[in-house]
């Protein structure tokens, strides 16, 4: 009797063997890429909302700066009015025609809110009326409006009636990111209203 031994299958056992790490090593590949796809979905997704919200909170934002900054140039025209009315009254009614005597009563720095800078003498614009009654002139096709500054300075006018020697009226103007004088607007149109202006 002829003995048989069932011969060992190595190399098949080894092509197995291969064929597992192979689909092993795929999945962990194919894991690692799913993982970055979605990590950078998830990225997109996030740079997309935060570029809605930039849309939809940009306008109104910068009309909100807009307005904060309004308000400060409106604010440096109330504290300039009161150095002035106080010059005024201390030199018998007189009104100032020059920077040091616009200046000579302030009692504190004011700042350019545009540029964060002090306001100093250089910053104030001096100017002088023709006609009376032009410094009060509030309206947008004015004297007043055609004035052109730095952004967050000021323009202080007075007039001298012919034949006098005093100024009878003096008008104070700021000026907006635009350069032009700042305004009030209506609240039904949203348009340009009415330049803000003091005056005596």
């Amino acid at each position: 009797m002829v003995s048989m031994s069932i011969p060992t299958l190595p190399r098949i056992e080894y092509s197995l063997d291969k064929l597992n790490l192979f689909i092993y090593t795929h999945k962990k590949k194919i894991g690692g890429l799913m993982k970055a796809k979605i990590f950078l979905l998830n990225l997109l997704i996030l740079i997309g909302i935060v570029v809605l919200l930039y849309v939809i909170e940009a306008k109104p934002y910068k009309e909100l700066q807009t307005w904060n900054n309004q308000a400060k140039v409106k604010y440096n025209l109330y504290f300039m009015k009161a150095s002035i009315v106080k010059y005024i009254a201390m030199n018998n009614g007189r009104i100032p025609t020059t920077i040091e005597e616009v200046t000579e009563y302030f009692n504190e720095t004011i700042v350019n809110p545009y540029n964060k800078k002090t306001l100093n003498n250089d910053d104030i614009m001096i100017f002088k009326y023709d006609i009376p009654g032009e410094s009060k002139d509030m309206k947008l096709n004015s004297t007043n409006a055609r004035l052109k500054a730095t952004p967050g300075t000021i323009a202080y006018g007075y007039f001298i009636g012919f034949g006098d020697s005093l100024a009878t009226e003096y008008g104070i103007v700021g000026f907006g990111k635009d350069s032009l004088p700042i305004y009030d607007i209506n609240e039904t149109t949203q348009k340009k209203e009415s330049l803000i202006i003091l005056y005596n």
